[in-house]
């Protein structure tokens, strides 16, 4: 299926284009010629819908960028999430002070806490998140322990933006069935 610009909603969620055109380019800037090898490494059903051209405002299948996301841990990290909390970072650094500029500006970090939900929701379509006090729940859409690495550093990046101290996040798999995965969050 090619990316469109509207949410297909069918239930296994999306991604926005610029989230992975974002990751995309930080890969290509650190790895250079290396960057598609996490491409070249999908089976083809998963290539396919990767292989078009994708624009910002695209709505992307969430399977094909899940499945990416683990090949770039796999072949550029360690295994541990490490890779992909970066990437994530990296690609707050380029959405949050562009498209979300005026969020950021001037925002507390309690503020920009208060609007993870909007953002979570603003690059994966179908996802819903909670707030708590001291972490994000995942209810609904994509999950996967690779996206939830990549958007603990995208969040982190975040808290950092708007001046917490010492900003963590970490994804926090569920300990028991039924439980939804997480990212803790961590801030002064």
């Amino acid at each position: 299926m090619p990316p469109t610009c509207a949410p297909t909603n069918k239930g296994a969620g999306e991604i926005k284009g610029a989230f992975l055109l974002a990751a995309r380019r930080d890969l290509g800037v650190r790895h250079g010629a290396r960057a598609d090898e996490p491409f070249e490494a999908l089976p083809p059903q998963h290539r396919e819908p990767l292989s078009g051209v994708i624009l910002p405002v695209s709505w992307v299948p969430a399977a094909p960028v899940l499945a990416w996301l683990d090949q770039v841990e796999r072949i550029f990290g360690a295994g541990d999430g490490h890779e992909l909390h970066r990437l994530g970072r990296a690609i707050g650094g380029q959405l949050l002070v562009t498209r979300h500029r005026l969020l950021v500006r001037g925002a507390t970090p309690s503020e920009a806490v208060s609007r993870i939900p909007t953002l979570w929701a603003s690059y994966v379509e179908g996802g819903r998140v909670e707030l708590h006090p001291d972490r994000v729940e995942v209810m609904a859409g994509p999950s996967s322990p690779s996206l939830l690495s990549t958007m603990a550093g995208f969040f982190e990046y975040l808290l950092e933006l708007t001046g917490a101290p010492a900003a963590r996040c970490r994804p926090v798999l569920p300990a028991r069935p039924g439980d939804p995965p997480s990212l803790q969050l961590h801030y002064r």
